[in-house]
């Protein structure tokens, strides 16, 4: 069976846009990848149900834009575009009851909801721009809103790396956005990244300052975080630098997987009865600087993006154990950040 990726990156060298890779899952291996959209920057892409892809888009040095894209014909066609000045933004998700498209913008500080009308268009509905004390790290000099995404019962939850917080607004079907609770974590955590577990009461949280793994109990009646679990998601002894990047969770729930750019490892941990996790493997990615990964639509593969080595790693996942195996390294793709099933 074929699966079909697509490739987000850098445009900083090399890379030309958004490429694409296939996956044969009968085969266990990956296609060369080839370039589907030439566009600038876009390191964060989203699709919408209706098959419209909306993807980041660097205009030039003061202004970006979200994109969106339609496929047909096996080319994509532009559809759509909403700039504003500054620069790019670093994250986008989809609300697919209340057609809201949500955007983190790293550098400018922001959450931003648009208004989607089905045919690709946008409309700003609503923005927060965070102001307030920030952590020690040198990367904290302002706040930095790095995701923002659903959380199981339809509020919005943000990682603020510059300020080491996790916040919680509840959302109106017009795209309002008021704060409802915050969750201050320890000086220099760098909140980057968090998913949920399979029913909803755990939430699973990256720190890319710390290189540690959060575990947090989400009370859905007032939206409130409780920690109850923290670990490294590098050995102890482990000295040099390393920035702790994506996290994901399979569909069983069962385990958790955190790419590590420094120690250049896919880390693996167990997920216990009490929603804490338990460490059981970390299997290095063969390349420089895991930015993101994917587990396959069947779950029995992993595709990591190497963005310093510019290719790809597939690795074997076992269901079961949760456990990775390395079976192909150095699939060429030039400054890779983001992995997004397609088909």
């Amino acid at each position: 069976m074929l699966e079909h990726y697509l490739i987000g990156t850098y445009t900083h060298h090399t890379s030309q846009g958004i490429y694409s890779v296939t996956l044969d899952t009968s085969a266990g291996r990956l296609s060369p990848t080839r370039l589907e959209i030439p566009i600038q920057k876009p390191i964060f892409m989203t699709f919408a149900n209706n098959g419209i892809l909306y993807t980041i888009e660097k205009l030039d040095q003061d202004h970006a834009a979200i994109t969106s894209f339609k496929e047909e014909g096996g080319y994509f066609t532009r559809l759509s575009s909403v700039s504003a000045p500054g620069t790019t933004t670093a994250y986008l998700a989809i609300d697919e009851e209340r057609q809201l498209l949500f955007s983190a913008n790293y550098h400018m500080s922001t959450v931003t909801t648009y208004r989607l009308d089905g045919q690709g268009g946008m409309q700003k509905a609503d923005q927060v721009l965070k102001v307030g004390a920030t952590g020690p790290r040198p990367q904290q000099e302002l706040p930095h809103v790095h995701f923002a995404n659903l959380t199981p019962d339809r509020r919005l939850v943000i990682c603020d790396l510059g300020m080491d917080q996790v916040n919680i607004y509840n959302l109106t079907d017009q795209g309002q956005l008021k704060l409802v609770t915050t969750h201050q974590d320890q000086p220099g955590f760098g909140d980057r990244h968090l998913t949920f577990g399979r029913d909803g009461r755990f939430m699973y949280l990256v720190g890319e300052l710390s290189s540690k793994l959060e575990v947090l109990a989400y009370d859905q009646e007032n939206g409130e975080l409780s920690s109850i679990q923290t670990v490294s998601t590098i050995p102890a002894d482990w000295t040099a630098h390393n920035g702790a990047a994506a996290i994901h969770v399979c569909h069983s729930g069962h385990f958790v997987y955190v790419s590590n750019r420094g120690e250049n490892t896919i880390a693996v941990f167990e997920v216990q009865p009490n929603g804490r996790v338990k460490h059981i493997q970390s299997v290095a990615t063969a390349g420089d600087f895991p930015r993101d990964f994917s587990l396959s639509h069947d779950q029995k593969f992993m595709i990591v993006a190497n963005q310093n080595t510019n290719d790809l790693t597939l690795m074997r996942r076992d269901p079961a154990t949760g456990h990775l195996a390395t079976i192909q390294t150095g699939v060429p793709c030039p400054e890779p950040v983001q992995v997004l099933y397609w088909k």
